[in-house]
């Protein structure tokens, strides 16, 4: 645990965004964590608020209540069951080095995730997702501290109640949930196989390189090149700071996509558009940037 300054939190926000605050620390160890939460008095709990990576966040330049940023963890584990590979991994661990740790170990799931800053804790509170993957689908278990109760709960899939871009944990009256990911858990089945790539500019982009379909490296590069292209690659020479991640695409029937798709950008795109967005059965998630 160490105190930060204010010139430090500066940097540490993807936005740059000056701020000062009567408190911000650093934890990155869940035990200690938990010893620091449940330390605190009700009183302080609740105002407390806590971030991890503080990726595509706005905070206010005046912080009336201490901030605890749970992040620059290290500690993932592997092992391999009968049936499939468990990964337990700290909240404050990036999440995009989970993905190339399990990259590198030739575990498939989470190859086309790479690149989506933020910390594991904060991927499963928002259950990111990107090019057909998401993690709801290699999620098994977490273990979180409980502010109200001051307590440790195990928290399932079903607990959390994962949707698009959501999960129980969103509270959209509070910046900090009621109950901190301290640690998250995620099954990958033995006989998991990448899938094919189905979005286009992820298919062109790989198959004009001669990469393999199931090499997990030449993947997550294929996904970090894209992003780069787009300025989404946080410290990355194209890095554009935004907070796109805020939007939330909205579900259309198909043939509204298709009308939308034709009066922003033409009828040719148009003609194109679910060979990029794929519907599932008669609707389809409008990409917001289209929109806006």
């Amino acid at each position: 645990m160490r105190l930060i300054s204010d010139q430090e939190l500066e940097a540490l926000n993807t936005l740059g965004l000056r701020s000062r605050g009567p408190e911000v620390r650093i934890i990155s160890d869940p035990g200690e964590m938990q010893d620091h939460l449940g330390s605190l008095a009700a009183a302080s709990r609740n105002q407390l608020h806590i971030g991890g990576e503080l990726s595509n966040t706005v905070i206010g330049e005046e912080l009336e209540a201490p901030l605890c940023l749970y992040r620059d963890g290290r500690s993932i584990d592997i092992s391999k069951g009968k049936t499939s590979i468990i990964v337990r991994a700290a909240g404050s661990c990036r999440f995009d080095s989970l993905v190339e740790t399990l990259c590198s170990q030739e575990v498939p799931g989470l190859e086309l995730l790479s690149g989506i800053p933020g910390t594991v804790g904060a991927a499963v509170v928002q259950n990111i997702a990107a090019y057909g993957q998401r993690l709801a689908d290699r999620f098994l278990s977490a273990r979180a501290f409980d502010l109200h109760r001051c307590s440790m709960v195990e928290l399932d899939a079903k607990a959390l109640n994962f949707s698009y871009r959501s999960s129980a944990l969103k509270d959209p009256g509070r910046y900090t949930p009621g109950l901190v990911i301290l640690e998250a858990t995620l099954e990958f089945p033995l006989t998991l196989r990448p899938e094919p790539l189905i979005y286009q500019d992820l298919l062109s982009w790989h198959a004009e390189r001669g990469r393999a379909g199931d090499d997990l490296a030449a993947r997550r590069a294929t996904v970090l090149e894209v992003r780069e292209k787009k300025g989404m690659v946080v410290a990355g020479a194209k890095w554009l700071p935004s907070v796109g991640s805020y939007f939330l695409s909205p579900v259309v029937s198909r043939d509204t996509a298709l009308q939308l798709a034709g009066m922003i950008r033409g009828r040719e795109f148009a003609d194109r558009f679910l060979a990029w967005y794929h519907p599932d059965a008669t609707v389809t998630r409008f990409p917001a940037a289209l929109l806006i």
